[in-house]
């Protein structure tokens, strides 16, 4: 049974244990940095205010350091601010001073602020409770509760009751996602999307890629090491043939189908099976420059350009985008 305890620091405190690597923020559960500048400036506000904010939780380990599960998002703002890395927004309220008279907090960073102000920042406290001796499955339960309320998109629900997380956000690191993703869907998990539904085509009779059919499945399931290790090769020979075609300015236009999950995922079991076939890098990332040459950027096969524009994710669509590319890809290689 794990032990809960309590303890407060400063936010000076805090931005210090942060700097000195006593705090970390390494457990897969917790969610990317998503605060916008107007609710970063509304924290800051609200200390200089005085009215309170959430609490914090984190686990501690026997070597005596923090790892947060709730409070990335005020952590990270109180460290940065004390840094001086962002100015407070134009949407940020007033403040008043110790004598009563009004202070414009718009545009000022930490070193901007009168010194009665720096104070009441880095003197603000902070309740944290901390749990030793608690088990990943407990940490996992007690995020889901402390953020019930909290809108969560599809994949966040997901990747917090999935099984083989841990695997998950390996995979997801893979240089291939860091390479076609926008910064703005690695922000979204996308990566980790993408690795869940690799697994399941790969792995799954009829795949059904709907989070209603897929985060049930994440929550029994539990990655094997061969698994992952197959995804490691199709993603390595898939960044070798995206660069081959990136490289080449009349294929830059396939390429960029990397970047779609649609594309992405119904080119897994190709990949997989150029594998099998020995096809070079130069032969596969050819033959996607042909599939995806079509007008108006477009596959060169009808069925498949029907099937990827709706109901992405339904197991017949599914079936048939799998069955089209590859049985253009068949066609290509065993003339």
């Amino acid at each position: 049974m794990f032990k809960k305890l309590t303890t407060q620091w400063s936010a000076k405190a805090l931005a210090r244990q942060m700097r000195l690597g006593e705090i970390t923020f390494d457990n897969v559960i917790q969610r990317n940095p998503c605060w916008d500048m107007n609710r970063k400036s509304l924290l800051v506000h609200t200390m200089l205010s005085d009215y309170p904010i959430p609490h914090f939780y984190a686990t501690r380990s026997t070597g005596g350091g923090y790892d947060m599960i709730d409070g990335k998002q005020r952590s990270y703002t109180i460290r940065d601010f004390l840094n001086n890395d962002f100015a407070l927004s134009n949407a940020t309220p007033e403040t008043t001073l110790d004598d009563g008279e009004a202070f414009d907090l718009v545009g000022k960073k930490f070193k901007d602020l009168p010194e009665e102000l720096q104070e009441r920042i880095t003197d603000f406290p902070l309740n944290i409770y901390y749990f030793e001796n608690i088990s990943d499955d407990e940490v996992i339960e007690l995020f889901f509760r402390i953020n019930n309320g909290c809108a969560f998109i599809p994949i966040e629900l997901t990747r917090v009751r999935a099984v083989s997380m841990k695997q998950i956000n390996e995979a997801a690191k893979h240089k291939l996602f860091h390479t076609v993703l926008t910064a703005n869907k690695l922000k979204k998990y996308i990566n980790e999307d993408l690795v869940i539904k690799t697994w399941v085509i790969l792995n799954v009779d009829k795949p059904d890629l709907s989070t209603q059919a897929i985060r049930p499945l994440m929550e029994s399931v539990t990655f094997t090491d061969d698994e992952i290790l197959e995804m490691y090769d199709i993603y390595d020979r898939m960044f070798a043939a995206y660069e081959i075609l990136n490289n080449n300015k009349n294929s830059k236009n396939a390429a960029k189908k990397f970047s779609s999950s649609i594309h992405f995922l119904a080119l897994v079991p190709v990949i997989k099976q150029s594998i099998a076939d020995n096809v070079s890098d130069d032969d596969l990332a050819n033959w996607i420059a042909t599939f995806f040459g079509g007008h108006n950027g477009k596959s060169v096969s009808d069925e498949y350009n029907e099937k990827a524009d709706s109901q992405t994710t339904n197991p017949e669509r599914v079936q048939k985008r799998h069955n089209a590319i590859m049985g253009h890809y068949n066609s290509h290689f065993r003339q």
